[in-house]
């Protein structure tokens, strides 16, 4: 049963202190979320980092969105027209987009936010290939003329995670790259209330009154976003007990990525939901630093993948096996281009070969910066059993604790060690992020070091992932994907270690809680008590 409680007092004196009464009266009805990290960055093209996506999708909008087939459909756009040749794409945005600051959103906009999002996300890196300009043709539409026919700058349009497409005003995407961008005005369902932020604690999304949805009902990331709710509070809460505390309390009525060591216990409250959103699942990844010693070595890499096994790690991890799968395809289980090539080392583990490799490497026993996210119970736990596994073949592994929110921002740094730098992590993406070559950033090998932290270089595979977008059968599709994954495991770009379910949990009285690609907030509602 969900009482308050005196002990998390706290959350409530949070609440009172940032939601002030309205001046006519009412009550304003407040959906209150508990989160494990606060974002760290607010710029969406500047990371893939998950709590900055999901601020994302509060704040901005998007030209495209999927729908719960995978299907792209237009989102601020009113229509789009390939021309019969495939060479110009015409787009037409909806009437009455607006900006939170009452500006218009325009074309001038929307292809400024394209071009700085095609050098930032790892799908559009190669969709602008095929791109040769875009450009206004008034103020609500806009022309992409191609050098050669291609639909992949559509899907990727609609690209639900990594770097989304999120559409920003001009002044504001038109920031370098390689800086981030600090002021969060956007056009979507909710407002960002900047002075309400306390990093750390807690933040707050306001409903963005003037904002138009479509007509069409929700459909997974599709159709109409309508706001259930005035106020979206969330409170940070780094340790999950806590999280878990509150929410039985009623203190909270939602939370996220549960520990899956705390499921049993909230399943037995007859007034929560506990409940998997994402059906397709996440994998869980070690990365290496291909840039600086000593995992520039491809035999130390390779080292690893006969050390390590899915099954050991997510045994070890999560005591349901419900919520795991043994899964050594790199592009997710259950997908058409699911595959096993390339993955004997990961499934057989043999220790000593592991030590032979790691003898006719050029490591000399330097200590190895493996960036430990103490406030994530499951990369934590990963990082645990793997340091305990490289240290079994002979590797001086030093882990250094870092917050989830810490490791987003310390992972971009392509220095060496002694600079600040590092060596491995570990990470998740959803399977919605790497179903097949151009969308998984982990495979993405580009030698311009523009690619997802790792920064991995191998031509071959960047050839083949150039050839996956001109395929036109799904049987060629299936050949490509599987040899871009078998030379990845003899490249060593990282280790998929198993895919996992997250589970969410909240109170019977929220409304609108929907199956969803990423953590939609928007549309859940609460019942009047």
């Amino acid at each position: 049963m969900r009482r308050p409680s005196s002990a998390l007092a706290v959350l409530g004196a949070v609440t009172a202190a940032c939601l002030a009464q309205p001046a006519d009266g009412w009550a304003e009805t407040v959906l209150r979320v508990g989160s494990s990290s606060d974002i760290q960055v607010v710029d969406p093209m500047f990371t893939t980092a998950h709590p900055t996506r999901d601020h994302a999708y509060l704040v901005y909008d998007t030209l495209m969105a999927v729908d719960s087939d995978f299907v792209a459909r237009p989102q601020m756009l009113e229509s789009y027209e390939v021309a019969d040749d495939g060479m110009t794409i015409d787009f037409k945005l909806r009437p009455d987009l607006a900006f939170h600051d009452g500006s218009p959103v325009t074309s001038k906009d929307v292809v400024a936010s394209i071009r700085r999002w095609a050098k930032a996300d790892t799908m559009a890196q190669i969709a602008i290939e095929y791109v040769d300009t875009i450009e206004p043709t008034g103020d609500d539409t806009f022309t992409i003329t191609m050098k050669e026919p291609s639909g992949l700058i559509i899907d990727a349009m609609a690209k639900p995670s990594g770097n989304v497409l999120f559409i920003l005003p001009e002044r504001i995407a038109d920031t370098p790259n390689d800086q981030q961008f600090t002021e969060t005005i956007g056009s979507g369902p909710f407002t960002f209330d900047r002075d309400e932020w306390i990093p750390g604690q807690s933040r707050l999304y306001r409903r963005n009154e003037n904002y138009v949805p479509r007509d069409e009902p929700q459909d997974n990331l599709a159709g109409a976003k309508v706001p259930a709710v005035d106020v979206i509070e969330v409170t940070i809460m780094p340790d999950d007990a806590t999280r878990q505390a509150a929410l039985l309390a009623g203190e909270i009525d939602y939370i996220g990525n549960i520990a899956h060591d705390l499921v049993a216990d909230l399943r037995a409250d007859p007034d929560l939901v506990v409940d998997t959103r994402d059906v397709r699942g996440e994998q869980l990844w070690l990365r290496f630093n291909h840039l600086v010693p000593p995992f520039d070595d491809k035999k130390l890499r390779q080292a690893i993948y006969w050390a390590l096994t899915q099954k050991e790690h997510m045994g070890s991890l999560i005591a349901d096996e419900a919520l795991y799968e043994i899964c050594p395809s790199m592009f997710g289980c259950g997908t058409e281009l699911s595959t096993e090539a390339g993955s004997e080392a990961l499934q057989a583990k043999d220790l000593d070969k592991a030590r032979q490799l790691v003898e006719e490497s050029d490591y000399a026993g330097e200590p190895i910066v493996f960036l430990d996210t103490t406030n994530h119970p499951l990369l934590h736990g990963a990082n645990i059993r793997s340091a305990e596994t490289l240290r079994e073949i002979g590797l001086n592994v030093e882990l250094q604790g870092i917050a989830v929110a810490t490791l987003h921002q310390r992972r971009a740094i392509k220095a060496p060690v002694a600079e600040g730098g590092w060596n491995i992590f570990h990470t998740t993406f959803a399977t919605i992020d790497v179903f097949n070559p151009v969308v998984n950033p982990a495979v993405n090998t580009s030698c311009a070091q523009d690619n997802w932290p790792g920064w991995p270089c191998n031509e071959e595979i960047e050839a083949l992932r150039r050839d996956f977008v001109k395929a036109t059968s799904l049987e060629e599709r299936q050949r490509i994907a599987a040899e871009v994954q078998r030379l990845a495991f003899e490249h060593g770009t990282h280790i998929p270690l198993g895919l996992f379910y997250k589970v969410d949990a909240w109170g019977k009285d929220l409304t609108g809680v929907e199956p969803a690609s990423v953590a939609i907030l928007w549309g859940i509602g609460k019942q009047e008590n």
